[in-house]
Formats: structure tokens, sequence, C-alpha cells
């Protein structure tokens, strides 16, 4: 078990230095590995969809995981619709003030259970996780005391906040230097 989580860990260590490397398919006992099991001594934070987690590598480093929880959501589709709508934009985006996604996880396992007599072979529902860097100095609602309005956004919609700093960074300073 051991050579598992060093690869796994040297993997990570490489994603974190490499600002241009894509997030990796993770494992979910490697997650759990590094977590603890998902302990409550680990735990960061949670929010509507999920908790997330300090997940500590080997060498000392440290990532979040965030684990989701749909299970008030019943229909697959939108769960994966959810895990999507989170996890793309993490992907796709790279900017210095946004937090990185280094890794995801979304497995099924399935086991036979009796059912009217008859055994069946039942799948659970998914795990879906995200490995993500771990910000030192919170996250921006921590840091955006005061400003109700800015912090209600950054809890309740922070892919739109993701997105219109994208934007910013990119369309704006077009915008000025085309049109100043």
């Amino acid at each position: 078990m051991d050579d598992y989580k060093c690869s796994n860990d040297d993997m990570l260590e490489r994603i974190l230095q490499d600002p241009d490397s894509m997030p990796r398919v993770m494992q979910l006992e490697y997650l759990k590995m590094i977590t603890d099991n998902f302990s409550d001594e680990r735990l960061l934070g949670e929010g509507g969809f999920g908790k997330v987690y300090e997940g500590k590598l080997q060498n000392g480093k440290i990532i979040a995981v965030k684990k989701f929880n749909f299970k008030r959501l019943t229909n697959p589709d939108v769960q994966e619709k959810l895990f999507m709508n989170e996890v793309v934009p993490l992907m796709s985006l790279r900017h210095p003030n946004i937090v990185r996604c280094v890794g995801y996880c979304s497995e099924k396992s399935s086991k036979i259970v009796k059912h009217n007599g008859i055994f069946v072979l039942a799948e659970s529902q998914p795990e879906m996780l995200l490995c993500l860097e771990y910000l030192t100095m919170g996250s921006l609602d921590k840091h955006l005391k005061g400003m109700a309005i800015v912090s209600l956004l950054v809890s309740t919609i922070g892919i739109s906040i993701m997105w219109f700093v994208s934007i910013s960074t990119t369309a704006i300073p077009h915008f000025i230097n085309k049109y100043h």
C-alpha cells in the first residue's frame, strides 16, 4: 500500500508543481487513505453539496479533497450534471487567483443483495470527489467579512464568480487596450 500511496503522492506533487498539468483520475481508496477515511479531524469546511477534507501527502504537502453528498438528490443524471458543473470550469480555468483542480474521482461500487427472494447485483450511489490545491489562507469568503452581498455570492454561486474573474482577466484588459 505504501508504493501505491507514494506513486499517487508523486503524481500529485508533479501536478502541483506544473501549472499547465491537467487533473488526474484518483482512486477512492487513495483519497480515503490521505484523509484518514474522511475523519472529522480532517474536516476543513462544508457546504450544501458536500464536505472538504484535508488530504495529507507523504511529503507533508496538503491538498483539499471535496467529497460531494448528493444523497437528497435521487436522480443520477442531476448528480452527474452538478458534479460536472463544478469540475469542468475548475479543469478549464488557469489563473493564479483561482484554486486549481489537481484530481477527481467518480466511483461506483456494487454488491450482491437479496431482493424479493432472489439475488441481484445492486449498484451504490457514485462517490464523487474533487482534489484541489490547498489554500493556506482559507477561502475567499473568510476575507470578505462585512461585505454581505459579495460573501453571499461567494457562498452560493462561486462558479459565477470564477467565471467573472476569468472574463475580467482576459476580456476587460483586451477591451481597455483596444478602446483606450
